[in-house]
């Protein structure tokens, strides 16, 4: 009889062990970019036309910029064709720490973010990308989805629609496909980037039968990223943030966490850390 309880509970206790059976999570504070940098020159080859001067005040380094554009996009059979109505984007003009890992995110083509640098608010002009493999994209909020550029594996938390980035313009062989854009600069507020760090640890026996194994403890870094501005009405107070990203450097390295956006949401649930989940907000209340 004993040996039948035992043998009962032999499985109970190598399951308790098992999958993330231990986690935790830690944030580091904060940390502004208080000297924002002009973007690097990035040699696109865009071509920018202009249309109608500004009146406004003019695009500082760090700048959050809010553009209006209306998209054209020709066809193959050579036919343009304008988009349904006019869209925006949110563009940081500053240079973005570690730009080529891609880890904080897409801050749109560094070309588009410079040239907008002295241009006046109220400045209307055409977009173009005369290069036929070229695009150039903005963020919609700011912050687009980042990219794995060094390779590895890249996910993010978050609503994908606010992160998306869109094209403005795309050479004749593009992904997108040939397009320009008339552009207006709606705005130009006042803001700081920042970024923060954390890391996710899991202890548990992993059961893979088939795939790579992993490791029973793992770690992985977490990273933030986030635009605060100050807009004049009627946007008023803006605050744009990706995050957690979690990246690792090789594709399926024995020490990557499993499961990790179940145990983020676990150890810091919505219910208590309600600013952790709103990834765009315009005038203090969330993007729908």
């Amino acid at each position: 009889m004993r040996k039948n309880v035992l043998a009962a509970l032999l499985p109970l206790a190598l399951l308790a062990g098992c999958n993330n059976a231990l986690q935790s999570v830690s944030e580091g504070p904060w940390k502004p970019i208080t000297q924002p940098e002009v973007p690097a020159a990035d040699p696109d080859g865009m071509d920018i036309r202009p249309l109608a001067p500004g009146a406004g005040a003019a695009v500082k380094v760090g700048d959050l910029v809010r553009l209006r554009y209306t998209r054209t996009v020709t066809w193959t059979d050579g036919s343009e064709h304008r988009g349904n109505g006019a869209q925006e984007a949110w563009v940081w003009t500053g240079k973005v720490p570690d730009e080529a890992s891609g880890v904080w995110g897409d801050f749109g083509s560094p070309a588009l973010r410079l040239a907008l640098l002295e241009r006046r608010v109220g400045e209307r002009f055409v977009l173009d990308m005369p290069v036929k493999y070229r695009e150039v994209r903005a963020p919609r909020y700011g912050i687009g989805s980042p990219q794995p550029l060094r390779g590895g594996e890249l996910d993010y938390m978050g609503l994908r629609d606010r992160a998306e980035t869109l094209v403005l313009a795309g050479g004749q062989f593009a992904w997108s496909g040939r397009s320009w854009s008339e552009v207006e600069i709606i705005a130009a507020c006042p803001a700081r980037l920042s970024t923060r760090t954390g890391e996710m640890t899991q202890r548990g026996y992993i059961i893979n039968m088939f795939g790579t194994p992993r490791d029973s403890t793992r770690r992985g870094t977490l990273r933030w990223s986030a635009i605060d501005a100050d807009c004049a009405p009627p946007a008023g107070t803006v605050r744009f943030m990706l995050g957690p990203v979690y990246h690792t450097e090789e594709i399926a390295p024995r020490d990557r966490l499993y499961y990790w956006q179940a145990t983020y949401e676990s150890e810091r649930p919505k219910s208590r850390h309600p600013a952790e989940y709103v990834y765009a907000s315009i005038g203090g209340k969330p993007v729908p």
